[in-house]
């Protein structure tokens, strides 16, 4: 019975020290977070020319007159946001962009982001509906692009990979798999699976 006791206890002290220890550490974190966040809210505006901002190459993307009503839509909804800034701001925080940058312009900065957001989607929108009609070389021009600038989106991923296959560029999987490694998206290891599923090794 003693030695029963004598674990319970050294058990239960265990369990309140890792207890204690989480606290503290939740507690350093909080701490931590909300000094930044207001050290950021007093930083002044400051200029935005040296974002990195993505320009459309409408000359080389494979844009041409259509009577398909969802593809023209597409096209238009692309030549709209020429007129707009588009940055991907998607690995940055909040606190960290009115650090950088000044909380005046974190609006500013949400729509630029908004707009890049915005772009991928319609991107792999586009290429999926080329792929459909078996235009697979437009599609992998469009797809290509979408990656080069950023984008995460899974399917982007995947369809690009099924176009390498389809037109003889196998070899192509394996820069899929490098970029894929530096996604910070909670859908990384799936994208990973796939492509080296595709690309036929463990290891690329």
């Amino acid at each position: 019975m003693p030695i029963i006791l004598g674990i319970i206890l050294i058990l239960g002290a265990w369990i309140a020290y890792h207890k204690t220890k989480s606290e503290r550490e939740h507690k350093r974190e909080s701490k931590s977070f909300w000094d930044k966040e207001n050290q950021s809210n007093l930083v002044r505006k400051k200029d935005l020319s040296n974002l990195p901002y993505i320009t459309i190459p409408y000359d080389s993307l494979p844009i041409k007159e259509t009577s398909d009503p969802e593809l023209a839509h597409i096209q238009k909804q692309l030549h709209e946001l020429r007129e707009q800034k588009i940055v991907n701001l998607s690995h940055i925080t909040n606190t960290d962009l009115k650090l950088e940058y000044g909380t005046a312009n974190l609006n500013l900065l949400s729509s630029y982001d908004q707009n890049f957001t915005t772009l991928i989607r319609l991107l792999n929108k586009w290429a999926t509906l080329l792929y459909d009609k078996n235009e697979k070389q437009q599609a992998l021009v469009v797809l290509e692009f979408a990656l080069s600038i950023g984008s995460d989106i899974s399917s982007s991923y995947i369809l690009l990979a099924r176009l390498y296959l389809e037109l003889d560029k196998k070899e192509e999987i394996s820069s899929l798999i490098a970029r894929a490694k530096s996604l910070q998206t909670i859908l990384k290891d799936s994208i990973l699976d796939q492509l080296y599923e595709m690309y036929g090794k463990e290891e690329a």
